[in-house]
């Protein structure tokens, strides 16, 4: 498999070589930040860190879900706060 994206994260490399629960979890990453991709979205640097930490089991998926969703709900703020500078000036 070819890595089409700007960060890295080998998940062929933990379905070769780690336990079944790793195999599972970076199948359900591979196949998530796939469909991403296919949407023409460019999934960011901090979408792999928390799939590389929730594979290894550092995080759960609930976790990583929160995680993602403060990350993005503040990405969200930011940008709209922004704008709204921008418009203002």
């Amino acid at each position: 498999m070819q890595n089409n994206h700007p960060y890295k994260l080998d998940f062929e490399q933990y379905v070769r070589n780690d336990e079944p629960a790793k195999k599972e979890k970076s199948y359900a990453w591979s196949m998530a930040i796939g469909l991403q991709q296919v949407d023409g979205l460019t999934p960011s640097k901090y979408l792999f860190d928390i799939a590389r930490r929730n594979i290894d089991g550092e995080i759960t998926i609930a976790e990583a879900q929160s995680l993602i969703d403060t990350y993005y709900d503040s990405k969200t703020a930011r940008t709209k706060q922004a704008l709204e500078n921008i418009v203002a000036a």
